[in-house]
């Protein structure tokens, strides 16, 4: 009888964010552009990343908010509105985007490692044929430089 078991793709594929000097803001933040698994079929992503607080003063609740978005309809509708590109995004108040994960930044001029963090999960255990991440910094202060988030997809081997 085979087993099933999880097996791991390339670790450290890039999402495409441009997150770096991200204003505070807790309604206006940057999505990815989408991300594409109908070729590779990955049953999970697992994202993670850092972010570079600012050397100023924190505020607000010290944290960067990730949330994903998926493909709705098969063609160009994404949720709660999202372009599917690497773009500014404000959200409907309250978001009916599916929250991935709060960073915590309690420190300036400091790196906050983050994930990994399923966004399988966040669908109800599937990860969709097209997805992304959208970031929200409220630190109070922009991000400094050096930020980035990747992915690494889960898929199933028999052996």
């Amino acid at each position: 009888m085979a087993n099933i078991l999880a097996a791991f793709g390339t670790i450290g594929q890039t999402i495409t964010i441009t997150v770096d000097s991200l204003a505070a803001s807790t309604t206006v933040g940057r999505a990815s552009t989408v991300v594409d698994n109908s070729s590779n079929l990955y049953l999970d992503a697992l994202v993670s990343g850092v972010f570079v607080s600012s050397s100023s003063a924190l505020a607000g609740s010290k944290s960067a908010y990730i949330f994903a978005y998926a493909l709705l309809d098969g063609s160009s509708h994404y949720t709660d509105g999202v372009s599917g590109s690497d773009a500014g995004f404000t959200r409907t108040d309250p978001p009916n985007l599916p929250l991935v994960a709060q960073v915590n930044m309690p420190s300036t001029s400091s790196s906050y490692r983050f994930g990994p963090y399923s966004i399988a999960m966040v669908f109800g255990g599937v990860l969709p044929d097209h997805w992304g991440v959208v970031v929200f910094n409220d630190t109070g202060q922009a991000f400094s430089t050096g930020n980035s988030i990747t992915y690494q997809g889960v898929y199933a081997t028999s052996t």
